[in-house]
């Protein structure tokens, strides 16, 4: 008797167990892989994020000394720049957001006087993804002012 080629049996044409199996952990492999390359990009973009920043920063530490005189105790923080901190010739915000925090959400070290720059203005320093001093891979490493 001739094989009915209008009907295929249900055998030949599904996909086993084993084979579904194989499948999702071949796209959960591929997920995962790529889910690595989009987080070191991410952060690589947020270590320049955090660059910009200080850099921004430093130019409103300059323009809060030049209207007062001196550079924000380190008391006054950061927040110097934004809220008046009842100083004469305060003539702020010097900066347009109310908080100061890097990109990974950490805030920023600043003391004045200093105690680590070279240059004897005020440490300004954003410590990375770890948020610890120091620091080993690229974006750990701390990004201090006095190297920008």
């Amino acid at each position: 008797m001739p094989k009915n080629t209008t009907f295929t049996s249900r055998r030949e044409t599904a996909f086993t167990l084993i084979e579904l199996l194989v499948v999702v952990v071949i796209l959960a492999i591929l997920a995962g892989v790529g889910s690595q390359v989009i987080f070191k990009q991410t952060d690589k973009a947020r270590y320049a994020v955090a660059q910009s920043n200080i850099a921004a920063l430093k130019g409103c530490l300059e323009r809060f000394r030049q209207d007062v005189g001196r550079y924000p105790e380190t008391d006054e923080g950061l927040q110097a720049l934004v809220i008046d901190p009842g100083v004469e010739g305060w003539d702020g915000p010097y900066y347009n957001k109310m908080t100061i925090v890097d990109p990974w959400k950490h805030e920023y070290v600043y003391r004045y006087p200093p105690e680590e720059s070279p240059l004897k203005d005020y440490d300004l320093i954003c410590l990375g993804r770890d948020g610890e001093p120091g620091g080993e891979e690229a974006v750990d490493i701390d990004i201090v002012s006095w190297d920008l």
